[in-house]
């Protein structure tokens, strides 16, 4: 296991406060010289740990394992193990806010890191005013969508080095630098494939189809409802009356019977007959 501080090529620090979240987003890149050692970076307390990665040979970043503890001071550690040369550590920190008065002290402690080359960067939201670093900025300019972009060289690091930076700047507007300044993304590795079948779903389509084909139904059924409400009813013929069967008068005088017509054979009686004229029955 390697102790003390880590020998790399090169080491790049981002300082980019209101980047995406009104704190300070710290982004620590290294090129290891030798792979598959641990790297022990310093971290505030309370820092909040966004990524711990490692470039692909394709420079895709991809999250790696890591570990918190504390080093021999008492101070606050993410240890690695990168199994590649490039590492990034991403953290947010607080920042100091006075009004629209931001500061930002950052310090690298020494016997972390030596390099044979090492640079910081600080990016600034759109609108900052009033901006001093200390130590100055070796470069500066603003990108292409406002942002305010510095560089600073510094040099051939030695391991008993502590890297410092101070930012004091006025954002006004609380603008931040996401919307117009996209970061590198980091990603997982990807999942295992699962081992079993996956539940089948409803497909959105046929579900949309199902719909459609009960709203069209509705429709047809409304229209036809309407087309039958509005439709004239038919004129009912009047139905013939039935005829009325005539009956023949009663005769005032008194009847030798009570019936009309013979039983028998149906021929009338008249008022005095006691049998039938036709058949003979007898007038009841």
């Amino acid at each position: 296991m390697h102790k003390g501080p880590v020998p790399l090529n090169d080491l790049t620090i981002k300082l980019w406060p209101e980047f995406d979240d009104p704190r300070l987003l710290v982004i620590i890149d290294g090129e290891l010289q030798q792979t598959d050692q641990p790297v022990n970076v310093p971290v505030p307390a309370g820092a909040f740990i966004n990524a711990v990665a490692s470039a692909e040979t394709d420079g895709r970043l991809l999250n790696i394992a890591w570990e918190s503890g504390t080093d021999a001071s008492g101070n606050s550690v993410v240890t690695l193990t990168p199994q590649t040369p490039l590492f990034r550590i991403e953290y947010y920190i607080p920042l100091t806010v006075q009004s629209d008065q931001r500061t930002i002290d950052f310090v690298l402690p020494a016997n972390t890191f030596s390099a044979n080359s090492g640079s910081i960067e600080i990016l600034l939201p759109p609108g900052s005013t009033e901006v001093v670093l200390d130590p100055a900025e070796d470069a500066s300019q603003p990108t292409a969508d406002g942002a305010l972009l510095y560089g600073r060289d510094l040099g051939t690091i030695a391991a008993d080095q502590a890297i410092s930076q101070t930012i004091t700047y006025r954002n006004s507007t609380g603008a931040m630098t996401m919307p117009e300044t996209p970061k590198e993304a980091v990603v997982s590795p990807p999942p295992s494939p699962p081992t079993s079948t996956p539940t089948a779903t409803t497909s959105p389509n046929w579900l949309l189809i199902g719909l459609a084909s009960v709203a069209v139904l509705l429709i047809v059924l409304g229209g036809y409802g309407l087309w039958r409400t509005s439709r004239p009813e038919p004129e009912l013929e009047p139905e013939s009356p039935a005829p009325k069967r005539r009956r023949k008068p009663k005769s005032k005088t008194s009847p030798a019977g009570s019936d009309q017509f013979c039983r028998k054979c149906g021929t009338s009686f008249f008022p005095k007959d006691r049998f039938c004229r036709k058949c003979g029955s007898k007038r009841h």
